[in-house]
């Protein structure tokens, strides 16, 4: 059975046999001169943890919520997600998935 998580029920990193460190360079479109936030995380961090880290870097106040997305595939917080969800895509929960 799946964890239903809260807003301050999940996990920051979860299991992994091995953990590679990546570095990853956040860029915000359309801003001159470029807005960009460089920085290092495991490979272990789920996608929730690294949603809430971006917020912190570019000193937002968290007043929307985040998605990430490749394809069809959008991860969205679990406790947000009847908020996002609109069923034209397929939803998973950020704090299952790592980057």
């Amino acid at each position: 059975m799946k964890m239903k998580y809260t807003e301050d029920n999940y996990p920051n990193y979860l299991k992994r046999n091995i953990v590679h460190k990546y570095v990853i360079r956040v860029t915000l479109k359309n801003y001159k001169p470029a807005i960009w936030r460089m920085f290092e995380v495991p490979s272990n961090i789920s996608l929730r943890h690294l949603g809430d880290l971006i917020i912190r870097l570019m000193g937002w106040t968290n007043s929307h919520m985040n998605h990430f997305y490749k394809g069809q595939m959008y991860f969205v917080p679990y406790y947000r997600r009847d908020e996002f969800y609109d069923g034209d895509f397929d939803d998973y929960n950020q704090e299952d998935y790592t980057i």
